[in-house]
């Protein structure tokens, strides 16, 4: 019920705004947004699997010195956040917030860079890609969020750029370390012939995920500690997700390729983005531990369907009820999705000593 009210509040505080200003995309909306969302993430208590982790590793962090910090083997930049964070209050709460801050401020910057229709990119943001996620896989939304601050570098084929971003990322989970290469694809013209190739490889590359996985672990030692039973991360079948999400998740790829197949001039390298999440929520179904790059390519549906949408000429009365249509099944997924599941911080205060 909590997650539907917040999504009610965006969705009317953009109505709101939009009659006083009059401008679909206005700054005055993604501030209230981003307000409402880093509020209602940073003040949660402790209902997910990471968050007593997270407050042990910010008692870690905290007491590291800089010499420790620059020792570490892997995510320094998350140790010296927490350690920054620490200068002011060693709270766990406060350490909570400061990375739901993390979350929210970069995507909502990377959503005024990027987006041409602000209210569908902060509910794909919101209900669709990784914001719920966020409140567990912290870390790794972090990681998500500065690459979609990237995400002009992309468009823009700037591989320096590009790199920096994606190192930073890596300072915070290391797993974003594999998105270097993507900007490779943004050299290759698209075309629905391209992108048909690629949806065949990909499809191809799920089926033989087995073999490639094989392949990474002997030659380049990638995942050794997620290919075993003992982790729970091996081998998830389709009975094990839930039906609205496959319809959800189906949807959106069916919709988002549907307008290309109608305008074919609507497909750019951008395309190609949107085949490699489909092939990433594929694999998750045969690899758990894929769905953490399900979660990466999924976040560029924030600016990829919303800026497609835009980009399509829809009449304004179709657009309309699109639009309206795409919110109603936000909040109805939200609603059957999760629930009540929320608690607030003071339900489990705690003080890191």
């Amino acid at each position: 019920m909590m997650y539907t009210l917040v999504g009610a509040i965006l969705a009317l505080g953009w109505l709101g705004i939009y009659q006083k200003t009059e401008e679909q995309n206005s700054d005055y909306y993604l501030i209230f947004a981003g307000l409402v969302l880093l509020l209602f993430m940073g003040l949660r208590g402790s209902f997910t699997a990471d968050y007593s982790s997270y407050t042990k590793l910010f008692s870690r962090y905290s007491k590291y010195t800089l010499n420790q910090i620059a020792l570490l083997d892997k995510e320094p930049l998350f140790a010296l956040f927490i350690k920054g964070v620490s200068r002011f209050s060693v709270h766990s709460q406060v350490h909570h917030f400061a990375m739901a801050t993390m979350v929210c401020v970069p995507a909502l910057i990377a959503i005024k860079r990027s987006s041409k229709n602000y209210l569908l990119s902060i509910f794909f943001f919101f209900a669709l890609t990784y914001y719920i996620a966020s409140f567990n896989a912290t870390r790794n939304s972090i990681a998500i969020s500065i690459l979609l601050i990237g995400y002009p570098f992309l468009i823009k084929k700037k591989i320096l750029h590009w790199i920096i971003c994606v190192i930073i990322a890596a300072g915070f989970h290391l797993s974003a370390v594999l998105f270097i290469p993507l900007i490779a694809l943004f050299f290759i013209p698209a075309n629905r012939r391209r992108v048909v190739l690629l949806v065949i490889f990909v499809v191809f590359a799920v089926t033989k995920y087995d073999k490639i996985l094989l392949f990474f672990q002997q030659e380049l030692g990638f995942y050794s500690n997620y290919t075993s039973n003992s982790y729970g991360m091996w081998s998830q079948v389709f009975a094990d997700i839930s039906k609205k999400r496959l319809l959800v998740r189906s949807s959106i790829y069916i919709a988002y390729f549907a307008m290309f197949v109608m305008k074919k001039e609507l497909i750019d390298e951008k395309s190609y983005i949107g085949v490699l999440s489909l092939g990433a929520y594929l694999t998750q179904f045969q690899l758990v531990i894929f769905a953490r790059y399900d979660l990466y390519f999924m976040a560029f549906f924030i600016f990829l369907f919303p800026n497609t949408f835009e980009e399509f000429g829809f009449p304004k009365l179709i657009k309309t009820a699109l639009t309206t249509t795409i919110i109603v099944l936000c909040l109805i997924w939200v609603f059957t999705s999760y629930g009540g599941e929320y608690y607030p911080f003071w339900h489990n205060i705690k003080v890191i000593k």
